[in-house]
C-alpha cells in the first residue's frame, strides 16, 4: 500500500509534542500532466549526409542515438513511435553543425513541431512523423475528477488546471492522522457593486437531513483581505429543521463571494438552499428564490451572479429542482454522495535528504507526516503527496495517483484553518535563480521582474495591459491566488498564444524579521517554482529553481 509523506518546515518538536497537523485543510490541486514530454536533438558530429550524428535527450529517459544522419531518412526516435527526418535546405544541401539543436514537445499524444535553437548554423529542415504511443490515460475517478474546479474569478493559468476541496475536516491523535474525504458541492454567489465600508446582511433558509460525522454544510465569505466562516454545520448538528439564517460583515471592496459548502458523505444526506438575499446597508440588493428552475445570471457578461462547482466524477446530485422545496416551487438540492479514507501519522526529524523532494526552498528544516488518500469506490485509488509545511498552517508540495492504466500527477497547496487573506498588492522585487533542463546552451539562470500586483480576496495578477518584460524580451501575465500563509502563481505567455507555463508556489512572511545589518534581509515571499519559460528568440525551455520576492 502506498504512502505519502508531508514535509513539516519548522522545528522538530519534542518526542511527546508530535507536530499538529489537525483541523479544516482546504485543498488544491494542480493537474500536472503524465504526458508531456520534452525532446532534446542534438548534433554530436557535424557533416553532410551520411556523416553526421545527432543523439535525442528525453525528459522521461527515452533517449536514443548516437544516429548517423541521412537525407531524407526517417531516424527514430526514442521508443514511442516517433521518427526525425532531416532534409535540404532551402539555402543548400544538408550539412549539420556540431552543438545545434531541436526542441520537440508531445502533449496528450499531440506532436508539435520542432523548435530550432535561435543560435543554430545547420543547413537543414528537421520534421517529426509517426504517432506517438505511450500516453497514460488519467484516472477517470482520481482526485482531478473528485475535487471541484475553483471558483471562476480566481482563474488562475490558461495552461493549468486547478481543482479545490474545501473545509476538510482531518483529526490528530497523538501522532496519528484521519479523517474522510466527503464528496464535495459548492455553490459561490458573487455580490457585487459594493463600497468599501458598506454594511451588508446576507440572509438564506437552509435545511439539513442525515446526520452522519462526515457531512457538513458551511457557509464561507471570501472579501478583500478576509476569509471568514459564517455557518458550520457538520457531524451530530447536521440534522437542521428549515431555518433562515442571517450573517453581516463590513465590505472591505467592491466584490465580495458567498461559498455555500456542501460536504455530503453517503445517500442519508440532503440538504436544502432557498430564499437567498442580500441587504446592502439596510436596504435589499440581491434576492434569489429559485423560482425559474434554474441559477439565473443578472450580471453583465463576463460577471458572474452563481457558480455551480461539482466534481466530475459524482455519486450524489445538485440542481435547482422541485423535490419537497423549501419556498415557493423550487429549491436549490444537494442529496447523496461517498467519502475517501484519509489516515496518516505524523514523522518528526525526517532526513534532510528528503529535501530535494520539497524544491530546494531555502532554509526549511524538515518533519513530516504519512498520508494516504483512497478511492473505495471503484477498485482501488491512491493518492501520495509530499510537501513542505510552515508555521503549523500550510503546506506545499507534490503528489501523484495511480490505479491500473492511469496516472495522475501534480502539486498541491493545503491551508489549514485559514481566517485571513495576506496583503500581497504592494511593490514586487522577485528574484528567479533556476536551472533550465534539456536545454543545452541555457544551464543557470537568473531573471528579476519588478512590478505591483492587484489583488481580488484570494486572487492577485498583474496589470494586464503592462506585462512583464524578461531579459530576452518575452512578455508574460502573471496570474495567482494565495491560501492563508500559503501562495501560487503562474507566469503565462502574455499573448496566450503559448500553452506552457510556469508554475511558482511558496509561502509568504508579510513582516519578516531584518536581523542585524550582517545579515541578509529576509524574503517577504519564498518558495519554487517548475515549469516552462522562454529565453532568446521565444525558444522556450523547462525550467525549475527558486524564487524570492521583497516588497518595498
Amino acid at each position: 500500500m502506498p504512502l505519502a509523506l508531508i514535509f513539516s518546515c519548522q522545528q522538530a518538536a519534542q518526542p511527546d509534542q508530535p507536530i499538529q497537523l489537525g483541523g479544516l485543510w482546504d485543498l488544491t490541486v494542480f493537474q500536472g500532466n503524465p504526458n508531456m514530454r520534452n525532446y532534446l536533438i542534438e548534433v554530436i558530429q557535424g557533416g553532410v549526409t551520411g556523416a553526421a550524428k545527432i543523439k535525442a535527450y528525453s525528459n522521461q529517459a527515452d533517449d536514443s542515438g548516437p544516429d548517423t544522419v541521412n537525407t531524407g531518412v526517417p531516424i527514430t526516435l526514442g521508443a514511442c513511435g516517433l521518427d526525425v527526418t532531416f532534409s535540404d535546405s532551402v539555402s543548400g544541401p544538408l550539412s549539420l553543425v556540431a552543438g545545434d539543436r531541436w526542441n520537440i514537445v508531445v502533449a496528450n499524444g499531440v506532436v508539435y513541431a520542432p523548435e530550432p535553437h535561435p543560435a543554430n548554423k545547420s543547413l537543414a529542415v528537421l520534421t517529426v512523423s509517426g504517432t506517438f504511443t505511450c500516453t497514460s490515460g488519467f484516472c477517470p475517478d482520481g482526485l482531478y475528477n473528485s475535487f471541484v474546479p475553483i471558483p471562476y474569478n480566481v482563474k488562475v493559468g490558461s495552461g493549468t488546471e486547478e481543482f479545490e476541496l474545501d473545509q476538510v475536516s482531518v483529526d490528530q491523535t497523538d501522532a496519528n492522522l484521519s479523517g474522510t474525504v466527503p464528496e464535495p458541492t459548492v455553490l459561490s454567489l458573487f455580490l457585487v457593486g459594493h463600497q468599501p465600508g458598506d454594511r451588508i446582511q446576507i440572509c438564506y433558509k437552509r435545511k439539513l437531513r442525515g446526520a452522519d460525522q462526515a457531512n457538513n454544510f458551511r457557509v464561507r465569505l471570501a472579501d478583500v483581505h478576509r476569509f471568514a466562516l459564517l455557518e458550520s454545520k457538520a457531524g451530530s448538528n447536521f440534522a437542521q429543521d428549515a431555518e433562515t439564517v442571517c450573517s453581516s460583515f463590513q465590505a472591505q471592496g467592491r466584490d465580495a463571494r458567498i461559498d455555500f459548502i456542501f460536504s455530503m458523505a453517503n445517500f442519508n444526506a440532503i440538504a436544502w438552499l432557498d430564499k437567498v438575499r442580500e441587504k446592502v446597508n439596510g436596504t435589499v440588493g440581491f434576492r434569489y428564490d429559485f423560482e425559474s428552475g434554474a441559477l439565473d445570471n443578472d450580471l453583465t457578461p463576463p460577471l458572474q451572479r452563481w457558480q455551480l462547482r461539482t466534481p466530475a466524477y459524482q455519486q450524489g446530485d445538485a440542481m435547482v429542482n422541485a423535490i419537497r422545496p423549501l419556498q415557493g416551487n423550487y429549491s436549490f438540492r444537494v442529496v447523496g454522495g461517498r467519502s475517501l479514507p484519509l489516515t496518516g501519522s505524523v514523522m518528526e526529524q525526517a532526513s534532510n535528504q528528503l529535501a530535494s523532494l520539497l524544491g530546494s526552498v531555502p532554509g526549511f528544516n524538515i518533519s513530516g507526516a504519512l498520508l494516504e488518500i483512497y478511492e473505495n469506490f471503484q477498485g482501488g485509488y491512491f493518492a501520495t503527496m509530499s510537501g513542505a509545511m510552515q508555521e503549523r498552517d500550510a503546506i506545499i508540495g507534490t503528489f501523484t495517483g495511480e490505479k491500473q492504466d492511469c496516472r495522475e500527477q501534480g502539486q498541491f497547496i493545503a491551508a489549514i484553518n485559514q481566517n485571513g487573506i495576506l496583503p500581497v498588492d504592494k511593490r514586487w522585487n522577485m528574484i528567479m535563480v533556476g536551472q533550465a533542463q534539456n536545454c543545452r546552451g541555457v544551464n543557470n539562470f537568473r531573471q528579476v521582474f519588478a512590478f505591483t500586483p492587484i489583488q481580488k480576496a484570494d486572487r492577485f495578477y498583474s496589470d494586464p495591459n503592462r506585462p512583464l518584460i524578461d531579459d530576452y524580451f518575452n512578455s508574460y501575465q502573471l496570474n495567482g491566488r494565495e491560501l492563508g500563509v500559503a501562495m501560487y502563481f503562474v507566469l503565462e505567455d502574455a499573448a496566450k498564444t503559448d500553452y506552457r507555463t510556469a508554475l511558482f508556489s511558496g509561502f509568504i512572511n508579510p513582516s519578516p524579521g531584518q536581523g542585524d545589518s550582517t545579515t541578509p534581509p529576509q524574503p517577504n515571499i519564498a518558495g519554487a517554482f517548475r515549469g516552462w519559460l522562454g529565453f532568446k528568440s521565444d525558444f522556450k525551455c523547462q525550467v525549475n529553481g527558486t524564487f524570492q520576492v521583497f516588497f518595498q
